[in-house]
């Protein structure tokens, strides 16, 4: 990942926005892994859980650099669908509860990085965030 996002930071942006369906399916592959991870049948040991949360998070956030460093080279027109996208892949989709934690906290990464730009997205999801915390 960290390789892929130093690949970002060089690219030019028309180079990338022409890769972007793919790597939004790419990105989504890889936010699944705690979905994945968590509810696999293979984790039966209760005393492991605290290693196994380290590498879904150690997992999360080298992705969530990388997604960082394409967002940073997108234009407001092509963040915006990948954003959406994004969300969509987290809130439309009941029987995956995991995955709001995961969005949330890109979420959280791509605010740090867009400062009051995010604003503009934001209000997409913050009722749907007040209605997975009730």
């Amino acid at each position: 990942m960290n390789v892929l996002a130093e690949s970002f930071n060089s690219a030019q942006p028309t180079d990338i926005n022409a890769a972007i369906p793919d790597l939004g399916t790419f990105f989504l592959k890889i936010l699944q892994f705690r979905e994945d991870f968590l509810n696999s049948e293979d984790l039966m040991e209760i005393d492991e859980s605290q290693l196994i949360m380290e590498d879904v998070i150690i997992v999360e956030e080298s992705a969530s650099k990388a997604l960082v460093a394409l967002v940073l080279k997108l234009s407001e027109t092509t963040f915006r669908p990948l954003y959406y996208k994004l969300y969509d892949w987290a809130a439309r989709n009941p029987q995956y509860k995991l995955r709001n934690i995961t969005f949330y906290r890109l979420s959280a990464n791509i605010a740090e990085c867009l400062k009051s730009l995010f604003v503009l997205f934001a209000g997409h999801f913050s009722q749907a965030c007040g209605n997975t915390i009730k």
